[in-house]
Parts: C-alpha cells; sequence; structure tokens
C-alpha cells in the first residue's frame, strides 16, 4: 500500500512539474511573439509599433495599459490595451489588434488605428481628432493638432506639407482636423488600403497674397504616393510657396 502511494505521489509531482514547464514554455512564447510585434512590425516610415505608442502617449489622452496574446480561430493575435483616462475601468480600454500569420506576417487589424501604418503623428492626430470631434473634449492638444510641422508624413513634388504650408505663411484656422482610414473597397481591392487628410487654412503669402479658407486634401492608396483632392492641394503640389 506503501509503495503504492508513493508511486501515485511521485507520478502527481511529475504531472505538476509537466504543467509548470508547460505554463511557462507557453508565457516565453507570448512574451517573444509580443515583443515582435512590438519591434518588428513598421509604419510606412520605419518607425516601431512601440516607438509610435511611446511617443502618442506623451500627446494625446492615450495611457498604455498591456499587452497580450489570444487567438482568432487558428489565427494568433498580439493585442495592446490603452485608456483615455488614468481612473478609467476595465470595460473602458481601447485595444490595438495585430493578426500574425503562421510565417510571421504581422497585420495591424484594428481600423481605428490604422493610422499607425503612416507614423506617430498621423496616429496622435487622428486620436485627437477624435477627443475633439467625438469626445468633444476641452482638455485636447490642440495645439499639437494645429501644429503644420505634424504633417510632413504627407509629401508631395515640391516637399513635405507641413513645411510647405508654414513657408506660405499658413495657420490652421479652426476645427475640424481630419486624419482618417477606409478599408480596401470591394470593388477595387487590389488598391488596399486608403487614408485622407483634410483641414483648412489661411495663408498670408510673404509679399504675394492673402489665402483665405484654403482646403487641404489629399489622400493616398497603401504605399502609393499622397494626390492632391482640392483645387489648393493641386497648387500647393504645383507651385512653390513663393508663388502662391
Amino acid at each position: 500500500m506503501i509503495a503504492k502511494l508513493e508511486g501515485l505521489l511521485r507520478r502527481l509531482v511529475l504531472i505538476g512539474l509537466a504543467l509548470v514547464l508547460a505554463t511557462a514554455t507557453a508565457r516565453a512564447d507570448d512574451t517573444a511573439l509580443i515583443a515582435k510585434v512590438k519591434t518588428t512590425w513598421r509604419a510606412q516610415d520605419g518607425e516601431s509599433a512601440e516607438e509610435i505608442i511611446g511617443k502618442a502617449s506623451k500627446i494625446a489622452h492615450f495611457i498604455p495599459r498591456g499587452w497580450e496574446v489570444g487567438k482568432a480561430g487558428d489565427t494568433q493575435m498580439v493585442v495592446f490595451s490603452w485608456a483615455k483616462h488614468r481612473n478609467d475601468k476595465t470595460e473602458d480600454e481601447y485595444t490595438i489588434d495585430w493578426e500574425v500569420a503562421a510565417d510571421g506576417t504581422m497585420t495591424l487589424d484594428s481600423y481605428y488605428a490604422k493610422s499607425m501604418e503612416l507614423g506617430w503623428q498621423a496616429f496622435a492626430l487622428s486620436l485627437i481628432s477624435s477627443e475633439v470631434l467625438i469626445d468633444e473634449d476641452k482638455h485636447a492638444n490642440r495645439q499639437f493638432l494645429r501644429d503644420l510641422s505634424n504633417f510632413n508624413f504627407v509629401t508631395t513634388p515640391q516637399g513635405k506639407l507641413g513645411d510647405l504650408l508654414r513657408l506660405g505663411g499658413c495657420a490652421i484656422t479652426k476645427d475640424p482636423v481630419h486624419v482618417d482610414y477606409m478599408p480596401p473597397n470591394l470593388e477595387t481591392p487590389a488598391k488596399g488600403d486608403f487614408w485622407a487628410i483634410q483641414f483648412q487654412v489661411d495663408c498670408d503669402v510673404p509679399g504675394r497674397s492673402f489665402i483665405e479658407g484654403g482646403i487641404v486634401m489629399f489622400d493616398k492608396h497603401a504605399k502609393e504616393d499622397w494626390r492632391p483632392f482640392s483645387s489648393f492641394s493641386r497648387m500647393i503640389t504645383r507651385q512653390t510657396p513663393s508663388n502662391w
């Protein structure tokens, strides 16, 4: 009887050790997968997810909460959670999801966060714009929203958009400022993801003219170049600021 009990205890100990080792291995695998997404996934300008999140958290109401690994069917998901305020409860958190395919390909899956693919400034602008337009947050960082240098992620044949507007004596005069994403069109899926920006400026072109209510509108598909989508934007792409 004693021998049987000892054998049973040994088996239970071995099972317990196996479970501990399996749990430790799973946690190590999750940690490695999270680290891979944080550092290997890149925006179009080369920034990592970790870099974008760190910078956005200093600018917008964006409090990082944590990372975890989950599954959607057979697909592994890496999920980052954040909140707008430090006292927000778990049910008030937002998440940003990445799908990780079997071959290691990582795809940002959260539509509202797709501006991350354009870099940290575009992401921060989209967050703050949401604070202003949807939440009507009086404490939103409007200074960042109206800083022309933050629009340099839009490039044109004449140079970076923010720099051109600054040289043209421009200022963003009012809300709204849009940095929007739309998923691929079902009729033309080959064109891929679609982003658009839109805001209004007044420009006091040094020694030349005053432009009131110039509509800045640009859009782009996937990794294609930005396209002007208003008469004022077309002028920006064709002429130097001194000739506006």
